[in-house]
């Protein structure tokens, strides 16, 4: 009997990969909750919650994305101009559900993900297909609500696809109504090439 297996120790600290299944485990209230699964990253809100979470990596204050290298699916997330700041990266479009995994990368070892890397990066990786539908609705103080619908529709064995919408709404805990709201649609057809 052979066991094959990778060497331990062969994957540095510095390098993190999270799987669906420890996702799923995790809370998926806001789009920082999934950033947070990368171990020494805190995303937090400050000022209201109408702009980007401010990010920190390993102690490093890392302001509203600058030095983070932020992907989604290998598209960069990060703003090259921005009036708040070089690097400005907002996540309020990412429904929180529909990753499924991710990779993340702390310190300034890793050049090819380019000039805001400088604390770390992180790439997050969308789903492609479900296999069940579901819907939720919640709510909470503060005039927080929240609807959530996502379908697979079958397109046939050579085609995946994902069609998910996000409502959302947030008074905050102010005298004066902070009145946010966003809506967010996600469509999706994966269709394999083949060699």
């Amino acid at each position: 009997m052979r066991v094959l297996g990778d060497r331990s120790g062969e994957e540095a600290a510095s390098r993190t990969y999270q799987r669906r299944i420890e996702l799923e485990l995790r809370p998926r209230q806001r789009p920082g909750d999934i950033l947070e699964a990368v171990p020494g990253l805190f995303a937090v809100q400050h000022a209201g919650g109408g702009k980007a979470n401010q990010y920190f990596l390993r102690g490093f204050d890392a302001d509203h994305g600058t030095d983070i290298a932020f992907f989604v699916d290998g598209v960069p997330v990060n703003m090259v101009s921005h009036g708040h700041g070089q690097g400005f990266s907002d996540f309020h479009f990412l429904i929180p559900e529909l990753v499924v995994s991710l990779d993340g990368y702390k310190g300034p070892y890793y050049a090819q993900f380019g000039d805001f890397a400088t604390a770390g990066a992180v790439n997050l990786h969308l789903a492609e297909k479900y296999e069940e539908s579901y819907a939720q609705y919640s709510i909470g103080q503060y005039g927080v609500m929240r609807g959530l619908v996502i379908s697979s529709p079958d397109l046939g064995d050579e085609w995946r696809a994902v069609v998910a919408a996000e409502l959302y709404k947030d008074d905050g805990p102010f005298a004066n109504p902070e009145r946010l709201q966003r809506f967010n649609l996600y469509l999706r057809a994966t269709h394999d090439v083949g060699a």
